[in-house]
């Protein structure tokens, strides 16, 4: 099949617009390619320097104390489908947070301790800073997860970099958990206390029983049904009457 100049261009015009594509990463990503490897995202940091200042603003640590807490990541899988305070980096360099749905078997970078640190994709942190602007939690953080978030390095085969230093401990930095949102459940409604006395009422007997508040607090005045309040009004009507018969 002879190949036209036309098809040639078109086909180059697909492969330079597909590699353009790979080597973008996330919109307000703290990276600026995509490193999906551990050497990938230690080059990155050692060599881009726009990259290597959004992760010192963000932890308040020096640049080798970033290098240091990154060395000793490694590639692991959330166990379960989470929701997440992410911080990520605007257009204008500003450090903010937006909470993530991330699902079960998102890929994370995760510390010593299996606690999520960064998303792959994109190394946004996943665990609060120091930087002013970067502090607005907005929900109830939920205890670390039960299930362990197991390491990858063993099982892609990845050469991950240790340190001989102690683990740089995050400033000030809970742990990365799913996020709890308390829901406000529905106010009970208020009770309604009956008009007519509480001796009048002992004498009726009541025939559709009572209704009670959802709240369970027997100790309230009950609310008469319908049924109970015809019987009342027959017997208000019976009692007016015999002393009608009376007067006469």
């Amino acid at each position: 099949m002879k190949l036209t100049n036309k098809s040639v261009l078109v086909g180059l015009v697909g492969l330079a617009l597909a590699s353009t594509a790979m080597a973008r990463t996330e919109p307000n990503s703290f990276l600026n390619r995509p490193a999906n490897s551990h050497p990938a995202l230690m080059k990155q940091l050692t060599e881009d320097e726009q990259v290597m200042d959004r992760f010192m603003r963000h932890f308040g640590m020096t640049r080798q104390e970033v290098l240091a807490m990154a060395s000793n990541l490694q590639m692991a899988r959330l166990p379960q489908d989470g929701v997440y305070l992410v911080y990520n980096v605007s257009p204008q360099e500003e450090i903010r947070a937006r909470v993530m749905f991330y699902k079960k078997g998102t890929l994370v970078w995760v510390d010593s301790m299996g606690r999520p640190v960064l998303k792959v994709s994109c190394a946004n942190p996943m665990v609060r800073g120091t930087d002013d602007g970067s502090n607005p939690l907005t929900a109830t953080i939920a205890p670390t997860p039960t299930a362990a978030v197991r390491p990858l390095s063993s099982e892609l085969g990845e050469t991950v970099y240790m340190t001989n230093e102690a683990d740089v401990v995050l400033p000030g930095v809970p742990e990365a958990s799913p996020m709890e949102f308390m829901s406000m459940a529905p106010d009970a409604p208020g009770i309604i206390k009956s008009s007519s006395s509480s001796s009048f009422l002992s004498l009726i007997p009541l025939a559709g029983g009572i209704i009670l508040s959802r709240t369970g607090r027997e100790k309230e005045n009950p609310v008469p049904e319908p049924a109970t309040m015809i019987v009342m009004g027959g017997a208000i009507a019976a009692a007016a009457m015999r002393r009608r018969r009376a007067a006469k």
